[in-house]
């Protein structure tokens, strides 16, 4: 039962520290260009679309800056 409980605790910590890590690499700028590049890159094979894209944000309440 010791070994379960300690094996969640890790689990969930290292998910917590996965995404935070992620929304502390999103607020640096070079990784913003390569997030809109990534992104522009992948509408532009799925849908086709001529469509470039600078920079990407994540704003507080879940929102998406482009």
């Amino acid at each position: 039962m010791h070994l379960l409980k300690r094996t969640i605790q890790w689990t969930i910590g290292i998910i917590c520290g996965l995404l935070l890590g992620l929304q502390i690499c999103i607020h640096i700028p070079v990784v913003q260009e390569w997030t809109g590049n990534a992104v522009a890159s992948a509408m532009q094979s799925i849908w086709g679309w001529d469509i470039s894209i600078g920079r990407i944000r994540f704003g507080l309440g879940n929102r998406v800056i482009i």
